[in-house]
């Protein structure tokens, strides 16, 4: 037994060392000495082998075959290390975990008040667009009424000088020459039908200044602006009520062609001590114009005497201009 473990300790020590090492497996078990010695050939130890040889030459045998063992076992090559515990490193390795996990709590908390902070910046952002898209329509707009406004002052200023001219039954053109060439139709009209509480469109026939009747005519609609606005038989159940009306200048229909160069409309109140008066646009080239001027009117506390006489006399009178030039 003592050679058959001796054999398997070489055979072991072949397999195991760089210099005759083969892929051949050895069973550290088949031998009672290759099994005491298993834990020397691995692991985390530090293994001294002594060899004991004789300068004998009767030993010469047993000298070299101890030698060649010696040689084999220089040839293995063991790391070795300091042994730890395992419940050291997993308890290590546990709160590496955790403190990675706290970090990333950190950072997700971080990243959602960034997120806040650039959703923030962006309603700013698009606050201060939207801001300058406005002020920059605001002053394309007001820029297109100070045009469209000084427009109008130059023709309200035209129209005054054609309208004081006609009220003298003559009309003055720009090179101040005198002219007779222009269409005067006279019409008027009572708040009887406001007063019932009923919406009426009128085609009003047109006078001439001589109370000859014209071929042309106006449109004007007019009604009551009332939330409860119903039809009554007596505009008495009015008394002591305020009512607002609607008036609309909608235009007029075959004025003369050759007056149809430049034509308004002008609206007078009979009872107005100021004597106030409203003009519509001016049209031109064409016998049927189209002014749409409309003006909102109201009558506060009407008394019994109001609503009788505003129902039989006529409030509006309206004029129509035309001219040639």
């Amino acid at each position: 037994k003592i050679n058959h473990s001796l054999l398997m300790l070489g055979r072991a020590l072949n397999s195991f060392s760089e210099r005759k090492g083969s892929d051949v497996f050895i069973s550290l078990r088949e031998s009672k000495l290759t099994r005491l010695l298993s834990e020397s050939f691995g692991g985390n130890s530090k293994t001294w082998m002594l060899a004991t040889v004789s300068p004998t030459a009767f030993n010469l045998t047993e000298s070299i075959s101890t030698m060649d063992y010696a040689t084999n076992a220089m040839a293995i090559t063991n790391k070795a290390k300091v042994n730890s515990m395992k419940s050291l490193e997993l308890k290590e390795l546990k709160a590496a975990v955790a403190r990675l996990e706290k970090q990333l709590e950190n950072l997700a908390i971080v990243r959602g008040a960034k997120e806040l902070d650039v959703a923030g910046l962006q309603e700013e952002r698009d606050a201060l667009r939207l801001a300058v898209l406005t002020a920059r329509s605001q002053d394309a707009a007001s820029e297109r009424l100070r045009s469209t406004l000084q427009h109008i002052q130059l023709g309200n200023i035209a129209l005054r000088r054609r309208v004081e001219a006609a009220e003298k039954r003559m009309i003055w053109s720009l090179d101040n020459e005198a002219s007779f060439l222009f269409y005067k139709g006279r019409c008027a009209i009572s708040l009887r039908r406001v007063l019932r509480g009923e919406k009426r469109a009128y085609r009003l026939a047109l006078l001439a200044e001589n109370g000859q009747l014209t071929p042309s005519t106006l449109n004007v609609e007019l009604f009551s602006l009332s939330k409860d606005v119903t039809a009554r038989k007596d505009p008495m159940e009015l008394v002591g009520q305020s009512i607002r009306f609607y008036l609309r200048v909608v235009g007029a229909e075959d004025l003369p062609p050759q007056f149809c160069r430049h034509s308004f409309c002008k609206l007078s109140l009979l009872f107005d001590q100021d004597n106030h008066y409203f003009t519509t646009s001016t049209a031109e080239d064409t016998t049927s114009p189209r002014w749409n001027l409309v003006k909102q009117f109201e009558l506060p506390h009407l008394s019994p005497e109001v609503i009788s006489h505003f129902s039989t006399h006529r409030l509006f009178t309206f004029e129509v201009f035309g001219f040639s030039t």
